[in-house]
């Protein structure tokens, strides 16, 4: 049931990633260090050629491997390309499984900015290796090396292309979306509502107030009309007791 949550899912996409990474860096290392990269028959001999290696018969030498001149311009441009895209694409993995680390301690921001940096990386791995393998075929060569540096360069192309589509799956479901206008819409009327009953709160408050200020006016009002009236009740009753003491007298 784990594997079925949200959580589940991206730690999914993100082995995926890193496997399929993996597996490109691996490809990369063999076309890299193999002595059967490529086949090419000169002069009725055939040749399997690597990287940095090539074989005639039985026989392998560190010398020419992929080009037909030893350390020619072209030849040495072709290897550090091709080694860089190599280089490139294997740190991209170990990047990946630093992010897939964080992933499990629930640290999904910078595992998502982790997956970003692989992404570029992959981009730039790509790019090192399909310049290196252009420049490899734009070489004088055989059909049958031009035809399978053509199937390397597809099979590189697809492998970094789903590589990158899982990072961007991952870091698509996992990243804060930016709000549309209707998002936007929404916000502002919920925003303009909470304004509006802040306004009413505070008209009622007023008014209430207003009112327990009237109350106490009338209040004051009436008490001042009864105290006069008291007034006038003891006036009248000492003028009574006046007459009272001259009749008396």
């Amino acid at each position: 049931m784990m594997l079925m949550t949200k959580f589940g899912k991206f730690k999914l996409r993100l082995v995926a990633t890193i496997n399929l990474s993996v597996l490109l860096s691996l490809l990369n290392i063999a076309s890299a260090t193999s002595n059967y990269w490529l086949m090419h028959v000169d002069n009725g001999v055939t040749h399997y050629t690597g990287l940095f290696r090539s074989c005639h018969s039985t026989q392998c030498f560190w010398r020419n491997g992929i080009v037909g001149n030893n350390c020619s311009t072209w030849s040495v441009l072709v290897r550090v390309l091709i080694t860089l895209g190599t280089i490139t694409n294997i740190s991209a993995v170990v990047v990946l499984i630093v992010a897939f680390v964080y992933k499990i301690n629930k640290r999904s921001k910078v595992t998502i900015k982790l997956m970003e940096y692989a992404n570029l990386i992959l981009v730039s791995s790509f790019l090192f290796l399909f310049i290196g393998f252009v420049v490899f075929i734009s070489n004088k060569c055989n059909f049958s090396i031009w035809l399978q540096s053509m199937s390397m360069i597809i099979l590189i192309i697809t492998s970094n292309m789903l590589t990158r589509t899982f990072s961007s799956i991952y870091f698509q479901n996992t990243r804060l979306t930016h709000c549309n206008k209707s998002c936007d819409t929404a916000v502002s009327n919920a925003k303009l509502s909470i304004e509006q009953e802040k306004g009413l709160q505070n008209e009622k408050a007023i008014g209430k107030s207003r009112e327990e200020l009237n109350q106490n006016q009338t209040q004051n009002k009436n008490t001042i009309e009864m105290n006069q009236m008291v007034n006038e009740d003891n006036k009248e009753a000492a003028q009574v007791n006046d007459k009272q003491d001259s009749i008396d007298q």
